[in-house]
């Protein structure tokens, strides 16, 4: 009994043996939680040690921003092995690969989508958000940009022609425009808004057609084939890649060699696919996108892809020539395409009017800044016997990342920078409402 002044209050007596019961239950708690923390810190050791787990790299938005550097005495002497340390760390150990991948999995497996710049089609359909349909539709100012672009081109055009230069403009296609009915939903809805509205590449081919610019309009092309192939043919994009199949871009620089024999005028060598091999699953970037979503299985991805054979055209009897390409890394397609069989004598890729690559054989090597071949434009073109510049439909404001307008300077010719120097004429012909 407890006595509180003059009240008397009886305790409820406990049943014998409940602190005890208490006690146990809360330790062992704490000794599973322990374990489970000891566990969770032990995974990067374990990882390392056992190699249970392999790291596997990622892509997209997860990747590091940097290269990583290796942990050496150079970089611990120079201060920076913390900063590398802590990269590898962020990267790699502590099954982070794994762990995202699995968490980018539940969300595909749960809503049907990746995270950006990754989105999730229709089919198990990969796009690339920069290419999708939205973009391409026509504003005043960005179709204001591409048609000072094009004047510029059909100037620089006229100027390397008077050297005996080829200039070939190169519009490429985006999945999207050719497989149109595996967009996601929201995209769909994006085309039929636009339906019967000037795009981009509507405004350029017109601009094409009227300046009578070189082009081979692939993206127009691509269209072409898709309405009009055999079911038979091998698709002109993999469903986990952003860029054209092998094949695709096989058909297309045999078609690239023929335009530019055509307009120098001689005989240069040709190719032509005279087959197929079989591939179980995508090669080189075919599967990109499946890459850049980082997601634990990608076998759904996993399409055979017949891959181009490729050999000198029968009777051909050509000579090689040299080939500059400028543009965007729908480019790779067509150099190891080209790079198959020795048709060219030289060929070399400006990266976005960025970076240097020289390409042996279907393989591009040994990247560098462009920063020699920009303080002499005038000789570092006039080493070829063809400029091709390439560029997306999606993306033609951005035609020549500067290129065209760094060249017209290197010739003794400003750029053009209003449109008031076409005739109202051509201009109400381009006109895009």
């Amino acid at each position: 009994m407890v006595h509180c002044g003059s009240s008397t209050v009886p305790r409820t007596p406990r049943p014998s043996g409940v602190n005890a019961s208490s006690t146990t239950r809360v330790r062992t708690i704490q000794l599973l939680g322990s374990i489970l923390s000891a566990a969770v810190l032990s995974l990067p050791g374990l990882q390392s040690i056992t190699g249970l787990a392999p790291v596997c790299g990622l892509g997209g938005v997860e990747s590091s921003p940097r290269s990583l550097e290796p942990l050496t005495l150079g970089n611990w002497s120079s201060g920076s092995f913390q900063e590398a340390l802590e990269a590898q760390v962020s990267q790699y150990i502590g099954l982070r690969d794994w762990m995202v991948r699995l968490d980018n999995e539940l969300r595909w497996r749960a809503f049907g989508s990746t995270k950006r710049p990754v989105v999730a089609g229709r089919q198990h359909t990969l796009f690339q958000e920069g290419y999708l349909p939205a973009r391409a539709l026509a504003h005043d100012f960005e179709a204001t940009t591409i048609l000072l672009h094009l004047v510029n081109l059909l100037l620089l055009q006229t100027s390397l022609d008077q050297r005996g230069i080829c200039l070939v403009l190169c519009i490429s296609p985006s999945k999207g425009a050719i497989y149109p009915e595996v967009l996601p939903f929201d995209q769909r809805c994006v085309l039929d808004a636009i339906a019967g509205r000037k795009c981009f590449h509507d405004v350029a081919r017109e601009a094409v057609r009227i300046g009578r610019i070189r082009c081979i309009d692939f993206a127009q092309q691509f269209r072409d084939w898709r309405a009009n192939d055999p079911p038979s043919t091998p698709p002109l994009f993999p469903r986990g890649g952003t860029h054209w199949s092998n094949h695709a871009a096989a058909r297309a620089a045999s078609l690239l060699i023929d335009l530019v024999e055509k307009e120098l005028g001689r005989d240069i060598a040709n190719i032509d696919i005279t087959g197929t091999v079989d591939s179980a699953v995508p090669r080189d970037d075919e599967d990109d996108l499946t890459n850049l979503a980082n997601l634990l299985c990608t076998s759904r991805f996993n399409d055979a892809s017949p891959q181009p054979v490729l050999a000198r055209r029968n009777g051909d009897r050509g000579e090689p020539v040299k080939m500059l390409f400028v543009g965007t890394s729908f480019l790779w397609g067509l150099t190891r395409a080209l790079g198959q069989v020795p048709v060219l004598a030289d060929m070399k890729v400006w990266y976005y009017f960025s970076s240097l690559f020289e390409v042996a054989g279907n393989s591009p090597h040994q990247i560098r800044p462009l920063t020699a071949e920009k303080a002499d434009l005038t000789a570092a073109i006039g080493a070829y016997d063809v400029v091709v510049i390439e560029i997306n439909e999606s993306v033609l404001s951005d035609l020549g990342q500067g290129f065209v307008e760094s060249a017209l300077r290197s010739f003794g010719r400003e750029p053009v920078t209003s449109l008031s120097v076409l005739p109202p004429e051509v201009l109400r012909a381009l006109e895009i409402r």
